[in-house]
């Protein structure tokens, strides 16, 4: 699975996320920053995207950190950053 396929898959859950919480949803692009960008999206919402996104691609993404921040915890990731951090955890093809 490539970056750009993640970011396919990535980019409807946001969607999803943002409607079974009643918010507005903008534009999602790759340079979209989901805690940040989207009205409403925390940390709570990125674990739940997680786990949405984990049986879209019907691969276990582990659990141990946020991966809609930095590994250093100090920066929000954009979609494309996102993609890139789940890519880095697949097994190689």
């Amino acid at each position: 699975m490539t970056v750009d396929d993640l970011i396919a898959r990535i980019k409807p859950v946001l969607r999803k996320i943002q409607e079974i919480s009643d918010r507005p949803c903008e534009e999602i692009t790759d340079e979209t920053v989901p805690i940040g960008d989207l009205h409403g999206f925390d940390s709570l919402n990125s674990i739940e995207a997680m786990m949405m996104l984990s049986a879209e691609i019907n691969f276990e993404i582990p659990g141990d950190g946020n991966l809609f921040v930095s590994e250093n915890g100090r920066r929000a990731l954009t979609v494309h950053g996102i993609a890139e951090r789940i890519k880095k955890l697949l097994p190689k093809e």
